[in-house]
């Protein structure tokens, strides 16, 4: 699980659990986009957008509608946009233009650097619970 923020060459990764391969990509590839909101560095700005490579990430974004376990991310990310008041897009690139978020998400961090000179990559942990619901 990974998202970055080009303007301030930031990137932030996260391991899955080991059974991941349980769960769709799809599961991962929203809980990036609900972490990316909940990781706006300080200097807030009123208009974030997101890009994904996932193009059912993106129809969840549009229609705000989404079965469990989905609707419980887009539940904890809409109400930071509301505490934020950010207005946040969710928009579709092709895979061959998100290969720094999927170098980083593979751990790929010396593909993700070359790509980003001196990108500063960093953990982080999601959500309580969101790795664990998709272990059920």
């Amino acid at each position: 699980i990974a998202f970055w923020f080009p303007e301030f060459k930031l990137g932030f990764q996260c391991r899955t659990p080991p059974n991941a391969d349980q769960c769709p990509i799809f599961y991962y590839k929203t809980l990036a986009v609900t972490c990316s909101i909940l990781h706006r560095i300080p200097h807030r700005k009123p208009r974030m957008v997101i890009y994904s490579d996932n193009q059912n990430t993106v129809d969840i974004w549009h229609s705000l509608k989404a079965s469990a376990p989905y609707n419980q991310l887009l539940i904890i990310a809409i109400d930071e946009i509301i505490n934020l008041q950010i207005d946040t897009r969710v928009v579709h690139i092709p895979s061959v233009s998100n290969s720094v978020a999927n170098a980083l998400s593979r751990f790929n961090n010396g593909v993700a650097s070359y790509l980003v000179p001196r990108l500063e990559i960093l953990s982080f942990q999601p959500p309580r619970g969101m790795l664990g619901a998709v272990q059920k």
